[in-house]
This record gives structure tokens, C-alpha cells and sequence, in this order.
């Protein structure tokens, strides 16, 4: 206590020589709190033994800050990120614990994911969980030091780790059901994505054009509905005149597959 009133603790016995002083021994490391020291002069034949004035002592918590590090920055769709905190300025034995959580704004107050809460050993902090991120979108990540005896709690701030999640850039590959008939056959278009999500949705519109830009004489092949990634067939086309014809596909995307076009010289009828 700071009042120096019992109980106490011994500090040592030092020996004053003529005209001098004596010392303690060193106390510590102490927690956070209130102490005192007095002093107690135990006298000899010539001076009285006397005590010191009490002397108030109040140890404070460090004030640690907290730093962090994303495993990634910008990642596309379907990755897996975590988190990695180190305390500065705490005790070497610094307990307590760290809770890491994901947040949608950059206030961190909106669509909190949990990341995870761990136990701070000795100062070290381990890892958070590793997140999936199924959408697309900008996370913000802030991780919380909960404090302990001899450490006052820490916040990281909400803009220092901001985490990307881009739409995947999936491709779409075309095959068709014949390259060269007669006139009046029919024909159609068979197209499937690669590097989209599982669950991709969206459209791919099927189109024929009569110029290898493909910008001339468009025929409709039809806009067909993507279900989990698959793709239906185009239309059949019946062609009643010879001629050399360019087909394109066009992925619409959704809202976590960008677009996708396939080159105009790819097929050719």
C-alpha cells in the first residue's frame, strides 16, 4: 500500500557509515499498484533511533500497442487469409488474451466475423483462424489486446489492415457442334467456364456474326441462364446460306465472377 501501514515486506539492512548513506536492495519487477518505502534507523550511543517519512510509490500498467499483419492483402474469391498480431512495450511476461475480428466498414462496427480469440503467452500472440471469404468485397481487420495485471488493454486501428477480395477472372471456352455443313444443316454452340466459383450464376449469350470482328450481320444464338457454373447450349441455327460465320460467347458475370468473352477467330463455321 501506499500509506505504509503493515503488512510490509523487508527491504534490506544497509550500514551507515560516519556521514553517510545506505541504500536498500532492489524491489521487482512489481505489478501495477500502490507501494511505499520507509526507513528505520535503528540508532547507536550517540543518536536516538528514528524512522523516515513514508514514501508513496505507484507502479502503472505499460501501454503496450499492438501491430499487425494480414497474411494477404488482395486475394481473389474463395481464399483462405489470417492475421498475425505482435505486442511492443509489454512486460516480458505479458498474459491475457487477443481477439481478432473481421469487419464490412471502415469503422469496424458493421458485419463483424469472428477470427478468432487466443491466449497471449509471455508476450507472444498466436495467429488468428484462417478465414474463408466467399464474396467479393473490402474487409477491414482489428485485433484487440484484452490487458492483463501489468498491461493495459490495446486496440489496433480499424484502417491499418484493410484486406481486398476480388471477383475470380474465370474464362470461357467454346466447342462447336460441327465446323463445316451444308447449306440448311443446323448448328449450335457448347461453352464451359473455367475459374469461376462453384456456385457460379449469371448469362452467356451465344452469338453469330458474318465478319471475323464480330461486328457484322448478328444472329441471335440465344442468352442461356449459368446454374452453379454450368452452361447451357446455344440455339441450333439453321444456316440456308454458304458463307463463312463467327461465333461469340459473352459471360455476363455476377457478383463474384467478373466477365468473360471469347476471341471472335476462335469459331469459325
Amino acid at each position: 500500500n501506499d500509506t505504509c501501514t503493515l503488512p510490509s515486506t523487508a527491504a534490506g539492512t544497509g550500514i551507515a557509515l560516519a556521514g553517510g548513506a545506505a541504500s536498500s536492495i532492489s524491489e521487482g519487477p512489481l505489478s501495477a499498484g500502490g507501494y511505499s518505502f520507509k526507513a528505520h534507523y535503528n540508532g547507536n550511543a550517540f543518536y536516538d533511533a528514528t524512522d523516515g517519512i513514508c514514501e508513496p510509490l505507484t507502479i502503472t500498467k505499460n501501454s503496450p500497442t499492438i501491430a499487425t499483419t494480414l497474411s494477404q492483402e488482395v486475394a481473389p474469391v474463395g481464399t483462405s487469409v489470417h492475421d498475425s498480431a505482435i505486442l511492443t512495450g509489454a512486460t516480458a511476461n505479458a498474459g491475457g488474451s487477443v481477439t481478432y475480428t473481421i469487419f464490412t466498414n471502415n469503422q469496424c462496427s458493421a458485419g463483424a466475423m469472428d477470427a478468432g480469440t487466443k491466449v497471449v503467452t509471455n508476450g507472444v500472440i498466436p495467429n488468428s483462424n484462417d478465414v474463408n471469404f466467399p464474396k467479393a468485397g473490402t474487409y477491414y481487420w482489428q485485433v484487440v489486446y484484452s490487458g492483463d495485471v501489468a498491461n493495459d488493454a490495446a486496440t489496433s486501428t480499424c484502417l491499418s489492415e484493410i484486406l481486398t477480395i476480388n471477383k475470380r477472372a474465370p474464362t470461357i471456352a467454346t466447342v462447336l457442334s460441327n465446323t463445316s455443313v451444308n447449306t440448311g444443316a443446323s448448328v449450335h454452340d457448347t461453352s464451359t467456364l473455367s475459374g469461376a466459383t462453384a456456385n457460379a450464376t449469371g448469362t452467356v449469350t451465344y452469338t453469330v456474326f458474318s465478319n471475323n470482328q464480330c461486328s457484322v450481320g448478328a444472329i441471335d444464338a440465344g442468352t442461356k441462364n449459368v446454374t452453379n457454373g454450368i452452361v447451357p447450349n446455344s440455339n441450333a441455327i439453321v444456316f440456308p446460306n454458304t458463307g463463312t460465320f463467327y461465333w461469340q460467347a459473352v459471360y455476363s458475370g455476377d457478383m463474384n465472377n467478373a466477365g468473360a468473352i471469347t476471341p471472335c477467330i476462335e469459331e469459325i463455321l
